[in-house]
């Protein structure tokens, strides 16, 4: 940015008074009100530290916090030598989206262009120039101390209806819904409209949403606090790079200030423990946009959308597990038929939820004008490299990184099948470890794997050296998502299909075959009678009655060595000699108990139980450090906030969460209800219960825990959307596939009937999906007439400006229309008695 005359009145004074808690009046075009000074301290109460703190946040849009040097207890060594300052400085100042900035270091970087010099050195002229370049945009700028000395806090400001807003949000084409009365002369249309106002869907006036012009300001609603923190963000974007900054120490943090209204208010009627028993509603969604964004609040309307919609599948799950209550006389083979009708009706319910989702979806987009949001307010990251681009090593990179997925994946498989052998052996030889404590290692070993993959998955999307951070997290989802819901449903997918062919017991014979898998376990009850076992002289064991061994002969088969061979999936609890409880599905139905509670468990802890302490304990230890020194300072919140952001901000890896991680747990649990449920319908009413708790820990932790996130735009859930669909085909290939292969009458049939009865279920259940998504559009008519209808609208309102006026041209530069003939003819009015026809509107 090329530095204005104005900027060589700012003093290294004022600069140093500004950086060490003293204020500076901007200059220029900025915004002038002054704080107010000597006025009583606003308390406000925090549930997080069970106590009051002063309320520094009125008229906050955006904050950064300075680490101080380390002799004051701050991060900053001083002395460091830095090797390439200037490289580093161009890092910061020098965006690639504003060719301004390029002319940045062009004044006051003298004493870094000579090469090495100090960190504090290098500190003072980027700090410097950070100021002057605030100052210049028109930011109200106020500093003052953390309250144990170590950093120093820069809030920035701008009047929600100042010139500087205006003209920011002119600049970078900032969307705003038109005032109500624009409608006021829009004519009726159709039979169900009469006009005079904007058209509804779903109960809901949508009204359109233009880029804000100066010309077009009496016809446009004003700015909200949520405008002003982003059209700041914006210009701090376009100026530093706030990322970089942090990386070299220059920043410790940075954060839009928390509204404390807001924030009590969203507490108190939606995020307090209070409501933890209540069915999540839409009722404060727009309350949860206002303060977080639009990208958050997607996520809690999927979240509540789902809950909600868990309420019918739940019942019949519920209904569905009550087969086994030995007062209702449900036999087993009837049992079977329960479980497929309750997975169908699972894949049903999850093709309509979806898309039941996505209509409702679209609705919000358009009050809430998101529409093609993403492509609009990308943000660059500091570590995209432009240089890369077209190069033989990007290639490479993102070939590696696509490679690395499916090794992982094939690796996970290797392990799990070698576990599953020793833990089969076990099983043979009756060892304690096998029987107690083999759901505990599948549990472990989904929880360690799962976490590894979310240590290497970051490394391995930065090699696609993605440009926005759109772009980032989106290959992130993606990445994480392919491989942790992989992790989570393959240790069920293998106990389900493939053990009974991977691990199975053969013998000389058939009875030899049978007494390798059930001399150690016992004969499984509820067998017409147990078969006799006898010894013979010679120390073979045989049977009295071979005859009695007719319900094992559907688990047999011979294999290529002519061995009489019995399934790895085999009979522990059989009705007669017709239906049969496998060890498969037992060990299926025990290990989704366990690996959903677990899930259940996991996610309240590292969700909210340890952030909350962290927290706490990180604020306590700041307030000793400042009463061991004899003072008595208050604590602000927006120390407060900055202690949250510290150790729960809201990005990956954080415990503060992130979107990614919260949507993909969710997901987890998703797959493993669509695909699963069959095998366990009881777990439908788990699902319900569990996430009714953690939607409000969710919501208690974003309003009290996490530091308040950027609020971020979004028209929808995005590659989530894709994600689930994805989610809810292979849905169907499982229940279809369990219900053939797995479960009592078709398990018995012949493979070609299997394969025949396959292809019909599956083809079936696609063929229904594909309707319900045709049926349930997610754009529906009425939304494309709403479109239709306010894009005339928008039409009207630039009409009426100067800017956007019809293109005409002076009567003196016009043609003679007496030039041109386009008359009927001969019989008709002369054209020339027409040419002095008068056309004021133009």
């Amino acid at each position: 940015m090329g530095m204005d005359p104005e900027l060589a009145n700012l003093t290294a004074d004022e600069i140093r008074r500004l950086l060490h808690g003293q204020s500076v009046a901007p200059r220029g075009n900025s915004d002038t009100s002054n704080t107010s000074c000597g006025t009583r301290a606003r308390l406000g109460w925090v549930p997080l530290m069970g106590s009051e703190v002063v309320l520094d946040d009125e008229g906050s849009a955006f904050v950064l916090v300075f680490p101080c040097e380390e002799s004051l207890g701050g991060t900053v060594d001083i002395d460091a030598m830095i090797q390439e300052p200037m490289e580093a400085a161009e890092r910061i100042f020098c965006r690639r989206r504003n060719a301004n900035s390029l002319d940045t270091l062009n004044e006051g970087f003298d004493l870094l262009a000579s090469g090495p010099v100090r960190a504090g050195v290098y500190q003072s002229v980027v700090r410097a120039a950070v100021v002057k370049i605030l100052i210049a945009t028109g930011m109200k700028l106020d500093s003052f101390p953390s309250v144990d000395g170590d950093e120093s806090f820069l809030r920035l400001s701008l009047d929600a209806d100042g010139d500087v807003v205006r003209r920011l949000a002119q600049r970078f084409r900032y969307r705003v819904p038109v005032k109500l009365s624009v409608y006021k002369d829009m004519p009726a249309e159709g039979a169900d409209f009469e006009g005079g106002r904007p058209m509804v869907d779903h109960g809901k006036p949508l009204l359109a949403h233009v880029e804000y012009d100066e010309q077009l300001r009496e016809h446009l609603q004003p700015f909200r606090h949520i405008d002003v923190v982003r059209l700041v963000h914006m210009c701090l974007d376009e100026w530093l790079d706030l990322n970089e900054m942090r990386k070299q120490n220059v920043l410790s943090a940075f954060f839009p200030a928390m509204h404390y209204e807001q924030m009590r208010r969203i507490h108190s009627e939606w995020g307090d423990w209070k409501h933890a028993w209540k069915l999540p509603s839409h009722n404060h969604e727009d309350q949860v946009r206002d303060y977080l964004g639009e990208n958050s609040s997607f996520f809690f309307r999927w979240f509540a959308f789902y809950v909600r919609s868990l309420v019918p599948i739940a019942v019949i799950g519920g209904i569905c597990a009550l087969r086994r209550v030995e007062a209702f006389h449900v036999a087993l083979d009837k049992q079977r038929y329960v479980q497929v009708g309750f997975a169908l009706i699972l894949c049903l319910w999850a093709a309509l939820f979806q898309q039941m989702f996505n209509k409702k979806t679209q609705v919000a987009v358009r009050n809430w004008g998101m529409k093609d949001w993403a492509s609009m307010h990308s943000v660059d990251r500091a570590e995209y490299k432009p240089k890369m681009e077209g190069t033989w090593r990007l290639w490479m990179q993102r070939s590696f990184s696509e490679f690395s997925v499916l090794v992982f994946c094939l690796l996970f498989v290797a392990v799990i099948l070698w576990i599953e052998n020793i833990y089969s052996e076990g099983l043979q030889n009756n060892d304690l470890w096998a029987h107690q404590y083999g759901g505990y290692i599948t549990v472990g070993l989904i929880k360690v794997v799962s976490l590894s993959w979310g240590m290497i998955a970051p490394v391995i999307v930065n090699m696609q050296n993605h440009r926005t951070e759109f772009d980032h997290n989106n290959a992130m989802t993606r990445v994480l998502a392919m491989v942790k819901i992989f992790v989570a449903l393959f240790p069920f997918v293998n106990q389900a299909f493939l053990k009974k062919f991977s691990e199975p017991t053969c013998g000389e014979s058939f009875v030899d075959a049978a007494l390798k898998v059930y001399g150690d376990i016992g004969w499984p009850d509820g067998i017409p009678h147990a078969p006799p076992v006898l010894k013979l002289a010679n120390g073979t064991v045989g049977l009295v009655d071979g005859d009695a061994l007719l319900w094992l002969t559907q688990f047999s088969f011979i294999n290529r060595r002519e061995q009489q061979c019995i399934y790895g999936c085999f009979p522990v609890r059989c009705v007669g000699n017709a239906a049969c409880v496998t060890n498969c599905m037992q060990r299926l139905e025990q290990d989704l108990w366990l690996v959903y509670i677990t899930h259940v468990g996991c996610t309240v802890a590292f969700s909210l139980v340890i952030p909350i302490a962290l927290a706490k304990i990180s604020v306590v230890m700041e307030l000793w450090k400042v009463q061991r020194r004899g003072e008595d300072k208050p604590y602000t919140l927006l120390q407060f906030q900055a202690k949250c952001s510290e150790i729960a901000s809201y990005e990956y890896g954080s415990w503060g969460g992130s979107q990614v991680e919260d949507f993909l747990e969710l997901a987890i649990g998703f797959a493993m209800l669509t695909c699963f449920g069959i095998a366990l319908p009881a777990m439908a009413v788990l699902a319900l219960l569990s996430h009714i708790i953690e939607y409000r820990l969710l919501a208690y932790r974003m309003t009290n825990v996490t530091c308040r996130p950027f609020p971020a735009g979004a028209d929808g859930i995005g590659v989530w959307d894709k994600i689930f669909d994805a989610i809810c085909d292979l849905a169907v290939i499982i229940n279809v596939g369990m219900a053939v292969f797995c479960l009592y009458p078709m398990r018995h049939w012949t493979i070609r009937h299997q394969l025949y009865a396959f292809a019909v279920l599956e083809h079936t259940m696609f063929a229904i999906r594909y309707i319900v998504k045709i049926t349930i559009s997610g754009e529906s008519s009425q939304l494309k007439r709403i479109d239709d209808f306010n894009e005339r609208v928008v039409a009207l309102i630039h009409s009426r400006t100067s800017r956007y006026a019809a293109v005409t041209v002076p009567e003196d530069c016009r043609q003679r229309a007496s030039s041109v003939n386009v008359s009927l003819g001969p019989k008709s009015c002369h054209f020339e008695v027409l040419n002095d026809l008068s056309l004021n509107f133009l």
